[in-house]
């Protein structure tokens, strides 16, 4: 999976949310909500940094693809989002446990990581964003 930070952007009908950034983030970053209340990029090798909320949009400055601690970014909390690549259509798309703000389609295991879903891939560049849900699978058993 890659992320071109400079096409990313929220499709039709995206839900989205303006928060402060509490470090560097960039377009295409998956992010939580710090103690502070300000976004920061998620990884599910902690607890608290697993907790994805969203992925992030835009940033305050024109042109920019990263934002610095302090400025406003906007993330799209549900929905679809493009800018993506090689995504897997109809996969689940899991916050990475090794890369910070990182999608893998894979679900992290094993001590010290949070499988935490971010979304699920619609096409090869778009991912629909619905973070924490997890699609239970059938056993195949009546």
């Amino acid at each position: 999976m890659a992320v071109t930070a400079r096409n990313v952007r929220a499709l039709n009908e995206a839900e989205t949310r303006t928060f402060t950034a509490g470090g560097t983030v960039n377009m295409g970053d998956v992010v939580y909500v710090d103690s502070n209340g300000t976004v920061q990029q998620a990884r599910a090798n902690a607890a608290a940094t697993s907790e994805a909320i969203g992925v992030v949009i835009a940033v305050a400055q024109p042109g920019a693809t990263a934002a610095a601690s302090g400025e406003a970014v906007e993330v799209c909390v549900f929905g679809p989002v493009g800018g993506f690549s090689s995504l897997t259509p109809g996969a689940v798309q899991y916050l990475s446990d090794t890369t910070a703000a990182a999608l893998v389609e894979t679900a992290p295991s094993g001590g010290g990581k949070w499988a935490k879903t971010v979304g699920r891939a619609d096409a090869a560049g778009i991912l629909f964003v619905l973070p924490g849900v997890v699609a239970a699978r059938s056993s195949g058993v009546a």
